[in-house]
């Protein structure tokens, strides 16, 4: 077993943890965060139990003062495979981040986090998640996140952090194209959309490798979506651009 703490320095170099021999599991835990007393016995108990690839556990956002703010807490023990996790989008079930979850440390083999790029875990999670053949969910909170108001997700974004995104995305396009999700690959290709054309119209000046890609990335989902009419099509993108920039929560690293 684990635990692998995740500090600033990470970010420039693959996790040393992820490079040990031995040991049969991962957990994640952010630096300034903390997990419950008994959170590692009842992942492995239920690990072992269901023979998962991982479980996944609830969490719980904590103020500065220390006061629960907010969780997002698993209904039961059930069983899932990694892709249906992807596609059922279940709003109990926290896809999406690395931390609250136990791996088998077999998941993370070929699979790094990117170097030198945020957003990490959403880099890393569905490429987990389509190699995990069953991931059981534990009904219960096992990881406190620390909201700071002066951490990177409450911060303004540089333009470097706007292409990291647009990055991000394209990598997820590409994954779920190699694998066989188009409604996944459709559902990124729409935010990459939605994101370059808002921060476009906000003045953001992006690289011309980003201007190229988007153009091939609108060609491709005209493609894709063929049959569908184009004023259905801005409607859906623009909806889902309005709800997605609206969540008080983006994309955690």
């Amino acid at each position: 077993m684990y635990i692998i703490k995740k500090t600033k320095e990470y970010r420039q170099r693959e996790i040393q943890g992820l490079k040990i021999q031995g040991g049969g599991y991962l957990f994640f835990v952010d630096s300034d965060d903390t997990i419950n007393f008994d959170t590692i016995s009842e992942c492995v108990r239920l690990i072992e139990e269901e023979n998962a690839d991982l479980v996944m556990g609830g969490y719980s956002g904590i103020g500065e003062k220390g006061y629960l703010r907010w969780s997002i807490i698993p209904q039961g023990v059930k069983c899932y495979t990694g892709i249906e996790l992807l596609e059922k989008k279940e709003n109990d079930v926290p896809v999406g981040y690395v931390w609250s979850s136990l791996y088998k440390k077999s998941l993370w083999k070929d699979v790094r986090f990117p170097v030198g790029y945020k957003y990490e875990d959403s880099w890393t999670t569905p490429e987990i998640l389509i190699k995990a053949k069953e991931v059981v969910t534990y009904p219960g909170s096992i990881y406190n996140y620390y909201e700071n108001e002066g951490s990177f997700m409450h911060s303004e974004m540089t333009v470097k952090e706007y292409q990291m995104r647009l990055a991000l995305y394209d990598h997820l396009i590409l994954l779920y194209e190699e694998n066989k999700l188009p409604k996944k690959m459709i559902e990124c290709m729409e935010i990459y959309m939605n994101h370059f054309d808002i921060w476009r119209k906000r003045g953001v000046i992006f690289e011309q490798k980003y201007i190229e890609r988007n153009n091939e990335i609108v060609k491709k989902y005209i493609c894709k979506t063929k049959g569908i009419p184009l004023q259905r099509k801005i409607k859906v993108i623009i909806k889902q651009s309005l709800k997605r920039l609206n969540q008080k929560n983006g994309i955690r690293e």
